[in-house]
């Protein structure tokens, strides 16, 4: 099927030596403490699966149990040993905690007033619009806490950057609504990463071009899911150089904030009413969150082999290693003829803030860049990749 997903495992040079593929698309794996692998599925389903690419456990949400409760291409998304979660959705996030709960991505419908759909989108008021939540939950699927975005956001005062653009029916959330149908993409959240030691939750929210931070517990100074501090066009934190535009998957070391940014609506670039080329970058922010302040500490652009900018308008990941290399998914760029390829490369930094001394150790390009056999977008596209020090990982 076009929209089969794949995991891949690929060596040193490059070469595949072990994958799965299954039957629905897929927007993020983790590796679990029991040598598995967890997946999303289809934006509707959970899946734990072994090296044997068989699904040991599977968790599904409403949309997979309930309305719609089938994918776009009209097939069940969930079977008879489907364990019923209560989330929307689960999409773009899985992570499995050090206690063994799992962090996801969900959505909810939010209804506006018709006045504020009407002065956000004259052309098209359309009121519905989806907000997105992160969802903890135990190993059992149980719900153990939330964070609405909406609790931190009013989508009447910040609109974000695609609220009166209707989506591609293929990206997640546009198909999961189907009897509120047309719904607005509102925060498009992409990515979660948890650090427990300092009590912080960060969320990626790609249409708010914002990285946010939350209070991860109740503790002495407020409740869970309080804003501590957000970088971005709008975010609290004054900055010092280029916000990220659509970023995807960020990392905290530290004080120095490091995440992938896309670069959709760059502003002096094509997509953004310029000239330049647009270009997608890695990017690291120093932090001084008792000043209130954020500046840019240096980035990292590449290159297709026929010189074009790397640019890639969705997908995206970083990874810094425990050698202090960067790896980095081009996940959703093109060839000049328009077919999806993707591109990861690996890099030792340079000391040159712009990137030009950073070495090159690694360059895997994935996709031939030949239209494939089936109608319609073709070629690959990667969510995220990351290094393992062995495919026999874990306990």
């Amino acid at each position: 099927p076009p929209d089969a997903g794949f995991i891949l495992a690929v060596d040193g040079e490059g070469q595949v030596v072990w994958y799965q593929r299954l039957s629905h698309q897929i927007l993020d794996v983790d590796t679990t403490s029991r040598g598995t692998f967890i997946a999303t599925a289809g934006e509707a389903l959970l899946q734990e699966i072994d090296l044997f690419g068989a699904v040991t456990k599977e968790w599904g949400t409403r949309i997979a149990t309930g309305v719609p409760g089938e994918d776009l291409q009209g097939r069940p998304l969930a079977g008879p040993d489907t364990e019923p979660i209560d989330i929307d959705s689960a999409h773009h996030e899985v992570t499995e905690l050090p206690n063994g709960n799992i962090i996801t991505l969900s959505t909810e419908v939010i209804e506006l007033d018709e006045a504020d759909a009407q002065r956000l989108c004259p052309e098209n008021p359309e009121a519905t619009v989806v907000g997105d939540i992160v969802v903890e939950l135990s190993p059992d699927g149980e719900v153990v806490q939330e964070w609405p975005l909406s609790d931190i956001y009013d989508p009447a005062e910040t609109p974000g950057a695609e609220m009166c653009i209707q989506g591609m029916l293929l990206a997640p959330p546009n198909w999961f609504y189907p009897e509120r149908s047309p719904t607005r993409d509102w925060t498009h959240a992409n990515a979660v990463e948890v650090h427990e030691d300092e009590n912080v939750l960060l969320v990626s929210s790609r249409h708010l071009n914002e990285i946010t931070a939350l209070r991860y517990h109740d503790d002495d100074e407020g409740k869970a899911g309080e804003r501590l501090w957000s970088l971005g066009t709008d975010g609290t934190l004054e900055l010092d150089g280029e916000p990220p535009y659509h970023q995807h998957a960020m990392e905290l070391h530290g004080n120095t904030l490091v995440l992938y940014d896309n670069g959709n609506f760059r502003p002096g670039t094509t997509v953004g009413g310029g000239d330049a080329p647009p270009f997608s970058r890695v990017v690291a922010y120093e932090l001084d969150l008792e000043n209130g302040t954020a500046r840019q500490l240096w980035e990292h652009r590449d290159a297709w082999a026929d010189g074009r900018p790397v640019f890639t308008p969705f997908l995206g990941d970083v990874d810094v290693e425990s050698n202090g290399n960067v790896l980095v998914t081009h996940g959703g760029g093109s060839a000049a003829n328009g077919v999806l390829q993707a591109k990861l490369v690996e890099y030792v930094p340079g000391d040159a803030p712009d990137g030009s001394a950073d070495e090159v150790v690694f360059d895997l390009l994935v996709g031939t860049g030949e239209p494939g056999p089936l109608p319609g977008p073709s070629g690959w596209s990667v969510y995220r990749a990351v290094r393992l020090e062995s495919l026999y990982f874990g306990s």
